[in-house]
């Protein structure tokens, strides 16, 4: 899995970069969005890693996504 730092402006258009590659092809084996609205049980999180490492293992790619705090939905406020 690739981890960022979230920490200067600078980089945050490369977060948004690697988010919009991503959500091109939306849900794949090596990426999974998950909503996580009222947090997230780690013994799950331990298992889209491991599946989601396995995959890409798999397809010969060096990372696979999970990424969390992405809903399908469109929120209207």
């Amino acid at each position: 899995m690739k981890y960022f730092e979230y920490d200067t402006a600078s980089q945050k258009a490369e977060y948004y970069e690697i988010l919009q590659m991503l959500m091109e092809r939306w849900e794949y084996e090596i990426v999974e969005f998950k909503e996580a609205k009222g947090g997230y049980n780690e013994d799950k999180i331990g298992q889209y890693f491991s599946a989601i490492s396995n995959e890409a293992n798999l397809k010969q790619q060096q990372y696979g996504w999970f990424v969390l705090g992405v809903s399908e939905s469109v929120d209207k406020h």
